[in-house]
């Protein structure tokens, strides 16, 4: 017959020191990893807001998309570019507009978006139904230099939002570094990828006139 060893109280603290120190050793990894997947799926679904702009574009005599489009119908107050988007349904219901506006970092989205784009890119804030460029609109083909132009970014929701553009004098207090102390920024060549501040100047592309 036999006999069933009981733990003794030592071997007890002895197996939970291990388990807490384990978990100790575990946790900031679990934690990393957890983030480095939500910053992917930001990267990720800002390669698919830029294909949206894209498709605007090409719509649109080749104009890059703005941060402002001012009161447009049927709208009753200012529309910021995603809001355009899904006006004229690159964005197909506001479901998936509400999901696009939000980066997967975040548990909860503080509207209007976390995501805005580039004022050297962006060009201007004139009411204009048809989209159509007037001469002072930035078009793809003004930027041969695309792959080194930041086109939007990770913005802090609390300090701006996606009608306020991030430009060489605010970016530092409006883009928000939440992915493992770094953001994510789309470019004009459609490439997307993990930055962090201070950027060099040449991101913003040419002065404003």
């Amino acid at each position: 017959m036999h006999t069933r060893h009981a733990f003794t109280l030592i071997e007890l603290l002895v197996v939970i020191s291990i388990i807490a120190l384990l978990v100790a050793i575990l946790l900031p990894a679990l934690r990393t990893a957890r983030e480095t997947a939500l910053a992917i799926q930001c990267a990720s679904q800002q390669r698919q807001l830029f294909l949206m702009t894209q498709l605007y574009s090409d719509d649109n005599n080749d104009t890059i998309m703005r941060a402002n489009y001012g009161t447009l119908p049927p709208a009753s107050g200012t529309i910021d570019w995603m809001e355009r988007l899904q006006m004229l349904d690159y964005l197909p219901s506001p479901d998936i507009a509400r999901q696009m506006r939000a980066c997967p970092a975040r548990q909860t989205l503080a509207p209007p978006g976390d995501y805005s784009l580039n004022w050297g890119t962006s060009r201007g804030s004139g009411i204009d139904s048809t989209d159509k460029r007037p001469e002072w609109w930035r078009k793809r083909s003004d930027y041969p230099n695309a792959a080194e132009i930041l086109f939007f970014a990770d913005i802090n929701p609390d300090l701006t939002n996606p009608l306020n553009t991030i430009w060489i004098d605010n970016y530092i207090l409006r883009i928000h570094e939440r992915h493992n102390a770094s953001f994510n920024g789309a470019f004009l060549d459609g490439h997307v990828i993990a930055e962090k501040k201070p950027l060099p100047n040449t991101v913003w592309g040419d002065p404003l006139p």
